[in-house]
């Protein structure tokens, strides 16, 4: 590999570094996590590393041909009606997700007075 292939990696690698979720991410468990900063934000950072990591070797070891040879099925009609279908469930769903429930004490002492 030449420096016509290798710094448009770097180049693209970079840039991928500096995407606005991985840095709101990042900023988001430095600000919250008081003493679990370090653990949770390592964790999600080789999360992500480790994704890229198999991605590419899936890439280099052919998936890339296994992806081309269903373009024409991802393509159809049906594939897009199942896409869509996908996407509404997933909408609806997102406002039947349960949320926390406050205490029903108030103040958190757990005496009448």
């Amino acid at each position: 590999m030449g420096p016509d292939v290798v710094l448009p990696v770097y180049g693209l690698a970079l840039l991928d570094t500096l995407s606005p979720a991985t840095i709101g991410i990042s900023i988001y468990l430095l600000l919250t996590a008081a003493s679990r900063t370090p653990r949770l934000l390592f964790s999600y950072l080789a999360t992500v590393a480790l994704f890229y990591f198999f991605l590419g070797t899936a890439l280099m070891a052919g998936l890339g041909a296994v992806v081309d040879s269903l373009g024409e099925a991802a393509n159809s009609r049906t594939a897009y009606l199942i896409q869509a279908g996908i996407g509404a469930t997933l909408f609806v769903g997102a406002f039947f997700v349960p949320t926390k429930k406050k205490d029903a004490g108030g103040d958190g002492s757990g005496g009448t007075g």
